[in-house]
């Protein structure tokens, strides 16, 4: 790949960003499960340059556990938030009619999810900028 294409290979970005053992030592038993997700997570496929490790913590109300290391490290925390019921449910049951209607085509099946999924996005940005809340 070309030295300016944003995108790069998983390996690259993960030799970059330090391994899982690192994280491990940083956050030690508070951590109960470290994993690599998303795109980077995926050899060969292009992704940008940001590597997302997923941690789970036996108690989120323990910030000073998991954040305070994290924050010294100068890792920026992403945290997702529980949905709302009605916003569970309304997904819920997108996903089961789009299963209903294009269980053998993915593509068809994602589509069919969409509108939900485009509509909770727009209430999680309605409830971010009402709480302040930023990432």
């Amino acid at each position: 790949m070309a030295a300016d294409d944003p995108f790069t290979s998983w390996r690259e970005l993960r030799e970059r960003e330090g391994p899982r053992e690192q994280l491990a030592g940083l956050l030690g038993p508070v951590a109960r499960r470290i994993e690599h997700v998303g795109s980077t997570s995926v050899p060969g496929l292009a992704a940008k340059p940001i590597v997302d490790i997923q941690v789970s913590v036996a108690d989120m109300d323990d910030e000073d556990g998991y954040l305070l290391p994290c924050e010294a490290a100068g890792l920026q925390l992403r945290f997702r938030d529980q949905a709302s019921a009605a916003g569970r449910d309304a997904y819920v049951a997108a996903k089961r009619e789009a299963a209903r209607l294009w269980a053998d085509q993915g593509a068809a099946y994602t589509e069919a999810k969409s509108n939900v999924i485009l509509g909770l996005l727009v209430q999680a940005e309605a409830w971010a900028v009402a709480t302040g809340w930023v990432i």
